[in-house]
């Protein structure tokens, strides 16, 4: 990580948090752009090891994992031999009280219930399985 050299002055007003501080708007995103832009300076190490956890984990559109060039990726290393990198996992809400695709999927599986052989929300095998359960 690299480091950042902040004056007095800038140390304060990150610290102030005051309704009535006098800092002019240029010169807060000035202040903020600098600090922003220094602490998104990614390390070699740090490149390295989201390559290494890109290698082992990514799936394009299942498991994605930010660009550290970017200020994003999140990276939490110990003592131990590996380090966290935090990632985006896809949450498919077909089948969930989520689901943005109308009401025609199976509430338990995803299933299209367009050949209008389930009931209750949910497909014909599904609904059925539920049924077979109760009795």
């Amino acid at each position: 990580m690299p480091h950042v050299y902040l004056s007095n002055e800038e140390i304060d007003a990150i610290l102030r948090v005051s309704p009535g501080l006098d800092l002019s708007k240029s010169v807060a995103d000035d202040l903020v752009r600098r600090l922003f832009k220094a602490l998104a300076e990614p390390s070699e190490r740090e490149l390295a090891i989201v390559s290494i956890a890109r290698e082992q984990h990514h799936v394009d559109g299942e498991v994605e994992i930010d660009d550290p060039a970017d200020g994003i990726a999140t990276i939490s290393e110990g003592d131990g031999n590996g380090a966290y990198v935090l990632a985006w996992v896809w949450a498919d809400f077909s089948g969930t009280e989520l689901n943005k695709e109308g009401d025609d999927r199976c509430s338990e599986c995803g299933a299209s219930l367009e050949d209008g052989e389930g009931y209750d929300g949910k497909c014909g095998n599904c609904a059925d399985r539920e049924e077979n359960e109760d009795e």
